[in-house]
């Protein structure tokens, strides 16, 4: 299968662009390059990570398994339902985990962790999709379904 990939200069500057307080210098980038997903590229991750989720049975808890374990668990997960798919691949396969601030309607409510999945939206336009997998929630913008406003700051890719 051909895979269409980006630099990681060109992600930044998507991330600049879609996320107006995002900070380069406290991120982590692991790869030189990254899959651009292709919507079925989603489905499969979306169903595999639904199907680790109920297999599992994740439940939030305090600390110790919660939002940060959560986008690292599905960062896992689609990553290895990537790799069977483009068995020979160069480049960074998994959703980057978002980490910023949450707020319901103004009020501050702490720092969060989602995911982040690069998307090909047609040719070479693409979107940055927000990914909650605790409720597996998927929206592009600010505002997630749940109606909080998720403030990206920082990833690691």
């Amino acid at each position: 299968m051909q895979a269409q990939v980006v630099s990681v200069d060109i992600l930044i500057d998507l991330l600049k662009r879609q996320f107006p307080r995002f900070d380069e210098g406290g991120s982590w980038f692991y790869d030189s390059c990254y899959l651009v997903w292709t919507k079925e590229d989603v489905v499969d991750c979306w169903n595999a990570w639904k199907k680790y989720y109920e297999e599992e049975l994740l439940k939030y808890l305090p600390e110790a398994f919660d939002c940060d374990d959560f986008a690292e668990q599905f960062k896992c997960v689609a990553r290895r339902a990537l790799l069977k798919k483009y068995r020979v691949y160069a480049g960074g396969l998994a959703p980057g985990v978002a980490i910023g601030r949450l707020y319901k309607d103004e009020a501050f409510l702490g720092y969060h962790a989602w995911n982040l999945i690069l998307l090909n939206l047609y040719g070479d336009n693409y979107a940055l999709v927000n990914f909650e997998p605790q409720t597996l929630d998927t929206w592009i913008g600010f505002i997630g379904p749940d109606k909080f406003r998720y403030e990206l700051r920082w990833v690691v890719w």
